[in-house]
């Protein structure tokens, strides 16, 4: 019975888009984070679901996970289609056990997917992700010496 729930839902669930727009790239220090907003249209029956927001390295086609972020979203019934947003927080660095870790570098992806309907909901955006790590300073000199 819950198959068959999951199976319809499936059939309805419509394509999501990652919120996060071109053309820029996010630079974000070591322990930000990084809000994720999708958006969606819906129609069927009411549902609870899991919307999963990672960022990664893309190796070819492997999506390798480095942090991530799950939200839980519920979704009330409907016979036509509606419009829906919602996001996850992904924090860049440490994290809690069991969301990973990010190393200080350059061009990380990011994926959002709601994971019970991850064939039909799986979206990525290659290269928009520098994280800097350590404070670092540049051009540093003594500009002027006087009496005071």
């Amino acid at each position: 019975m819950y198959r068959q729930g999951l199976d319809q839902a499936e059939r309805i669930l419509q394509g999501i888009d990652v919120g996060v727009a071109p053309p820029g790239k996010l630079t974000l220090m070591q322990g930000q984070k990084v809000r994720m907003t999708v958006g969606f249209n819906y129609r069927g029956t009411a549902l609870t679901c899991t919307l999963r927001c990672s960022i990664g390295s893309r190796i070819l086609l492997v999506f390798n996970e480095h942090v991530w972020n799950e939200q839980a979203v519920s979704i009330p019934q409907s016979v036509d289609f509606v419009a829906y947003t919602a996001f996850a927080d992904v924090l860049c660095g440490a994290t809690d056990v069991g969301k990973g870790n990010i190393n200080p570098g350059s061009n990380y992806d990011i994926e959002a997917k709601i994971k019970e309907f991850a064939g039909q909901t799986l979206v990525k955006i290659d290269n928009v992700i520098d994280i800097i790590g350590t404070p670092e300073f540049t051009g540093f000199a003594i500009i002027d010496y006087s009496v005071a």
